[in-house]
């Protein structure tokens, strides 16, 4: 006998009984849905009794995830394109972006990490790891970009993890892209630049306040 998978490949098969037969899968280069025929002789084949077959593309895999040299974004980039979760513009990073409870107790005080209690939803928990008012976006198919919000948490030590079933190649059924890498510090930091302001002249008895709000660098 002989199966042919839908415009792919024609290969030959085998009898494991009178009712099953086990076909040899030819090779393809995309991941894609084809339906598979059977023929006894390789000429005639039993076109009205088709079964759908899925080909599955290697899965896009997260090579790094680097911090900005301004510290305002972690740039995650995949080895190939992606179809972006079929996601466009900002969103919540929950959509794509997962957690382990061993980066909230890396990042958080023991306050921090009481407050958000035994089960937090992943949106709680990576809003508290980077930052209130965190959100994703992606820059181009490839690059996945966290735009981090007031008062994070992370550090170069914490770990940047997909979530399950969102992401997969950009042009093809693939399997689902999984997995984890640490976040790397900038290639280039940006320097440390101290900008202080206060009063010129003060009261013997007034206390002297001094702002540093326009410091920049330095991921302060």
């Amino acid at each position: 006998p002989y199966c042919r998978f839908g415009g792919v490949g024609t290969t030959r098969a085998v009898f494991l009984s009178d009712r099953t037969i086990m076909c040899a899968v030819p090779p393809v280069p995309l991941g894609k849905r084809v339906l598979v025929e059977i023929s006894i002789n390789g000429q005639e084949y039993e076109s009205h009794k088709t079964a759908p077959y899925i080909f599955y593309g290697m899965a896009p895999a997260l090579r790094s995830a680097t911090l900005s040299s301004t510290y305002q974004e972690i740039k995650m980039m995949f080895d190939v394109n992606t179809n972006r979760g079929t996601l466009s513009g900002d969103f919540a990073c929950s959509k794509v972006l997962s957690f382990a409870p061993s980066d909230l107790d890396l990042a958080l005080t023991s306050a921090q990490r009481a407050a958000l209690g035994n089960a937090p939803t992943a949106e709680a928990a990576l809003q508290a790891l980077f930052g209130f008012g965190a959100f994703c976006r992606f820059s181009n198919n490839q690059t996945l970009a966290i735009v981090t919000g007031a008062r994070p948490t992370f550090t170069t030590a914490n770990n940047v993890t997909l979530a399950p079933g969102k992401l997969m190649r950009g042009n093809e059924l693939t399997y689902f892209s999984s997995g984890r890498v640490i976040v790397s510090p900038p290639a280039s930091a940006m320097a440390l630049q101290a900008v202080l302001t206060g009063p010129q002249q003060i009261g013997r008895c007034d206390p002297l306040v001094v702002d540093g709000a326009g410091s920049t660098g330095g991921a302060g």
